[in-house]
């Protein structure tokens, strides 16, 4: 909710989505698109550690939108901004009020 909320008074207002295939087998809880196109993509996660599964869907969703992905990241409950791959981090949830 406090990342819908940040998107609804930025400046470049970015539609929000959710998204999950219909197996179940990759989901983003959170899409922001701007009206030209640009994406970030934000997983939330319970969790101090973050492994590979945590970041499979924004992989895809950076491949797939290669051009328009600006950045992903997994907020997870961890005290480090850590390099996950090209373009996806790691990143603790209390940078949301930093």
């Amino acid at each position: 909710m406090e990342i819908a909320r940040l998107a609804d008074v930025s400046e470049s207002q970015p539609r929000q989505y959710h998204y999950r295939e219909r197996a179940g087998r990759n989901e983003i809880d959170v899409i922001l698109e701007t009206s030209s196109g640009e994406i970030a993509a934000a997983e939330v996660k319970a969790a101090a550690t973050v492994g590979p599964a945590d970041y499979r869907a924004l992989g895809k969703l950076r491949d797939a939108r290669d051009g328009d992905f600006i950045a992903g990241v997994v907020l997870y409950t961890g005290s480090d901004t850590v390099p996950l791959a090209d373009r996806i981090w790691a990143v603790p949830i209390g940078a949301l009020w930093a």
